[in-house]
């Protein structure tokens, strides 16, 4: 499993992505897809909630410039 991970720390850098208040996160959080990294799919315990698709959106926007991968 491939994951991007989440910070409270801004930095304001394109690598990241503001994350809106969500009702399973307890704090204002930024995903930042310079430590895109994998983890085992045991240590997953459960799914916490889920992001709105424009996050996703935007996630996956910043993970396709990071990878250098515009076409």
């Amino acid at each position: 499993m491939i994951y991007v991970p989440l910070t409270t720390q801004y930095r304001n850098s394109e690598y990241e992505v503001v994350l809106p208040n969500l009702k399973f996160l307890n704090q204002s959080s930024i995903a930042n897809v310079q430590g895109i990294a994998s983890i085992p799919t045991a240590r997953l315990e459960r799914k916490l909630g889920e992001l709105p698709s424009d996050v996703m959106l935007q996630i996956k926007q910043a993970i396709i410039f990071a990878l250098d991968l515009s076409l």
